[in-house]
């Protein structure tokens, strides 16, 4: 009997030690995930912070690691910080800038839910931006070639812009480029033919079919603030 109440009163005292371990061993990983989520924040906050930067280099860097975030939780994050510079009206609108960039990353990252903030953006032609003789005319826009980075979920909103009438030549001539590039130019024509047969306003203002635009387009090299 006496025996037996040894073995007990060891068995409770070895469970209550495993229970403390357990406890400590809990508290330890707890420490540590809540340390690593701090430092993920704290990474995500200096990497959007970096794109403020008066100097090119540090922009040009937080932009690489930026677009190289492969955690989609860490993803969701940056996405969420990139859009609220989109709302800033004020911002940096230089070639390279914190707009110009932002818009960038946001094409890289394939942010869907971005595109009704980057469409504020559409004709955007950032400041300073040298005109090279061999860069084609629509490369100019930083935000039609984001959105041909996050593909075919532009394409909705391009169809939008090419069927309102009170968007200009300019943006439906876009518009209808940035379903070129992510459709080829067969389908993109057999879907302007079918929104043109739908909607009386998708056309330019002269009165010429977006399709005919695309069908006979030929890569130009000039100034977009001059001329698309």
């Amino acid at each position: 009997m006496k025996m037996n109440l040894k073995k007990v009163i060891f068995f409770g005292e070895k469970l209550q030690n495993n229970k403390k371990i357990s406890m400590l061993i809990f508290i330890l990983f707890f420490g540590i995930v809540s340390n690593i989520s701090k430092i993920y924040c704290c990474t995500n906050e200096n990497e959007v912070k970096g794109l403020f930067s008066k100097e090119l280099k540090v922009r040009r860097n937080s932009y690489e690691n930026i677009i190289k975030i492969g955690d989609n939780s860490k993803k969701k994050i940056i996405i969420n910080e990139l859009i609220n510079i989109l709302k800033d009206k004020k911002i940096d609108k230089t070639f390279e800038g914190t707009l110009h960039l932002t818009i960038k990353a946001l094409g890289k990252l394939k942010a869907v839910e971005a595109i009704p903030y980057m469409l504020d953006y559409f004709t955007f032609v950032p400041d300073g931006y040298r005109v090279e003789e061999m860069i084609p005319t629509q490369w100019y826009y930083p935000t039609a070639l984001a959105l041909i980075d996050i593909g075919r979920s532009s394409i909705r909103y391009m169809k939008k812009i090419i069927k309102n009438p009170k968007k200009t030549d300019k943006e439906k001539k876009l518009a209808a480029w940035v379903i070129n590039e992510i459709l080829g130019k067969d389908k993109a024509i057999e879907l302007l033919i079918d929104i043109e047969r739908k909607c009386k306003y998708a056309k330019l203002s002269n009165g010429k079919k977006l399709s005919i635009y695309i069908k006979n387009f030929k890569v130009t090299f000039y100034n977009p603030k001059q001329k698309l």
